[in-house]
């Protein structure tokens, strides 16, 4: 039995054929879009786990204000001084060499602070042996390197 196709059941036949591939290509689509999120995101945990930045100021003992920006690319294995001038970046050097004891300054200051964070101000309780040694290194650090903290 050969019958023709009936105009509406040729544009039923067409008409499903359009939407099965408009929709295949959206779901293609779809995926190439996830795998550039998920691409992105990769990159960008890659870069927030290895590019890191530290800037901020300090008064030094002389009374006299510093600036620093220590940048590190291995993800805070090695710390370097840099200077911004425009939209240039230059290195100065390590960091250590270019501000001795920094970074140790600034990690202990870290350190008091999320021990702040998670048990009150300090001097609301009798101060832990961890916090008088934080205080003690802090104290020490600052004479060492000539930074005094306001």
């Amino acid at each position: 039995m050969n019958r023709e196709m009936s105009t509406s059941e040729i544009v039923l036949f067409v008409s499903t054929v359009v939407l099965a591939v408009t929709l295949m290509f959206t779901i293609n689509v779809i995926r190439k879009y996830e795998n550039t999120i998920e691409s992105k995101n990769d990159h960008l945990n890659f870069y927030q786990s290895t590019y890191k930045k530290e800037a901020g100021g300090t008064a030094l003992y002389n009374g006299k204000y510093m600036d620093y920006d220590l940048r590190s690319l291995d993800g805070g294995v090695t710390w370097y001084a840099v200077k911004r001038s425009g939209d240039s970046l230059k290195i100065m050097g390590e960091a250590e060499k270019i501000y001795p004891g920094l970074r140790k300054m600034n990690e202990t200051w870290t350190k008091l602070f999320a021990k702040i964070e998670k048990e009150g101000p300090l001097g609301s309780k009798p101060l832990d042996d961890e916090a008088k040694l934080l205080i003690k290194n802090l104290n020490e650090s600052t004479r060492e390197n000539g930074i005094k903290i306001k």
